[in-house]
């Protein structure tokens, strides 16, 4: 998904990794591969199936955007020692992630499909919809990425009729938001 949100002509693709040959989005892989934006993990795989970490998420969207580290103290009171901390307190800093009622970013939870929803609506500059009807059964309006959810949903690029606001994140289960109204 966030392959569709780049300009990725020009780019060579990336087939370095052990995973990547007809895996699952293959080119979008690849080609972020080529542009830094994907760096995989030292064992030489992308690990493309499966669950996007918070953390991972945040190092991917600072590569993407091409923001600077932070390695300040940031606002958050789970990240003194972590790995990602530059880039989580960078894209926090651009209001694209934020964090938990107990002062928390949560790094190492898998990002799940409502959080990774409000991040591309931000991304694309697409507002809330909270008026909007439901068309998942299993999404309440007082759930938190309600108007989110909405915003991005409509009746033709619906992949399921279940949301599942608090499943794991993962390229298998996500399609990109519909930029039509």
């Amino acid at each position: 998904m966030i392959y569709y949100l780049t300009d990725s002509s020009g780019i060579e693709p990336d087939y370095s990794f052990s995973d990547i040959e007809n895996a699952y989005g293959e080119i979008p892989l690849a080609k972020l591969a080529g542009a830094g934006v994907l760096k995989g993990y030292p064992d030489g795989t992308i690990q493309n199936i499966g669950s996007v970490t918070r953390a991972e998420f945040a190092v991917i969207l600072t590569r993407l955007l091409k923001l600077e580290e932070d390695r300040g103290a940031g606002r958050f009171n789970d990240l003194s020692d972590h790995w990602a901390r530059g880039a989580v307190t960078a894209v926090a800093a651009q209001n694209l992630l934020s964090g938990f009622p107990d002062g928390g970013f949560h790094p190492d939870e898998p990002l799940t499909r409502a959080q990774c929803v409000v991040v591309l609506n931000r991304l694309i500059g697409k507002e809330p919809r909270p008026d909007k009807e439901s068309y998942y059964p299993d999404l309440e309006p007082d759930h938190w990425a309600y108007g989110d959810i909405m915003a991005a949903a409509s009746p033709v690029n619906l992949n399921a009729y279940i949301y599942r606001p608090k499943t794991d994140f993962s390229e298998m289960n996500y399609e990109l938001p519909s930029l039509e109204e």
